[in-house]
């Protein structure tokens, strides 16, 4: 689920008294909650409509649900090529799917990939 916050003055990271993490509180225009796959495309719409945003987490990285699903056989029920971000063409074509109901670490692989190549974790 993801759920963006805007206000006129912004959405403020940290605590009202200082900073979480030991770093100054900072302003965005959006929150999101989640850096699974909807979390991932708000925040590629957020950077190309020129607001900031930050994507709240609480995993160790992007995926949502494939962060969590590390059971062993772990696989989508769904053709891999549903599960592909659309906002970028390059993208779409530099992407080989392992199978064609991808498992657990390919999907987590994906999410890596799209985060590194758009240097997204700056803002997870």
């Amino acid at each position: 689920m993801v759920k963006t916050m805007r206000t006129s003055t912004g959405v403020a990271d940290g605590q009202a008294n200082g900073s979480a993490h030991g770093r100054a509180p900072q302003i965005y225009d959006a929150v999101v909650i989640g850096a699974g796959f909807a979390g991932i495309r708000t925040l590629h719409e957020m950077r190309t409509r020129g607001l900031s945003a930050r994507v709240l987490e609480r995993g160790y990285g992007p995926g949502g649900t494939w962060h969590w699903n590390r059971y062993p056989g772990a696989h989508s029920d769904t053709p891999s090529w549903v599960y592909c971000f659309l906002f970028d063409a390059e993208l779409l074509q530099d992407w080989d799917w392992k199978e064609r109901f991808p498992g657990q670490s390919d999907m987590e692989a994906y999410f890596n990939h799209v985060v590194d190549r758009f240097d997204m974790a700056k803002d997870i």
